[in-house]
């Protein structure tokens, strides 16, 4: 008659009766692994700061004010040049600041003529940014831009686009534009948390 033997036995037995188990050396070497600070990366915090390798990133543009043609209601243009800004490979971006804003007579800020999205555009296709899509009035002005609080990253690759829409001036002077300014900081993604 055979017994029934559990996974225990059958690992005494491969082992050939002899089970190792780990020593207090063994433990000590493995507690770093466990540490909470091995979670927190090379850099530390570097999504807040930027870190000993992280590189300045400012992508910006103006676009002329488009003219709403009939029987449209809106018309939209692209305010960053070349479709937008793209994330180098091998880097995230985090975003600190953003400038919106347009010289037009015709516009009333917080009007609802004109308003900014921000767009990020991953491999599965565009979303708008959150909280910052279909912002009706400037955010910072010239020389001053607005301060965002919190983490706002990107990915590796993903596309930054600021989108302009027009729906309440018709017809724009030639002279009205709308301008967006992204500030922030890239750093390489072996250094992130």
């Amino acid at each position: 008659m055979s017994s029934i033997a559990g996974p225990g036995a059958n690992l005494a037995r491969m082992a050939g009766g002899k089970i190792l188990r780990p020593g207090p050396a063994l433990i000590q070497a493995a507690r770093p692994l466990a540490s909470p600070k091995r979670a927190e990366g090379v850099y530390p915090f570097q999504w807040n700061y930027p870190g000993p390798n992280s590189r300045m990133a400012m992508p910006n543009g103006s676009v002329a004010i488009p003219q709403i043609v009939a029987p449209a209601t809106s018309a939209t243009a692209e305010i960053l040049p070349n479709g937008g800004y793209q994330v180098p490979e091998g880097y995230r971006l985090v975003l600190t600041d953003i400038l919106l804003g347009a010289f037009a007579a015709d516009w009333m800020p917080g009007s609802g003529q004109l308003s900014f999205t921000v767009v990020v555009v991953y491999s599965t296709g565009p979303r708008n940014v959150e909280f910052l899509q279909n912002i009706t009035y400037p955010l910072g002005f010239q020389g001053y831009p607005f301060p965002l609080r919190g983490r706002l990253e990107f990915a590796p690759l993903d596309v930054l686009q600021v989108m302009l829409t027009n729906t309440g001036i018709p017809t724009p002077a030639a002279s009205d534009y709308a301008y967006a300014a992204l500030n922030g900081f890239t750093y390489p993604t072996t250094e992130s948390a």
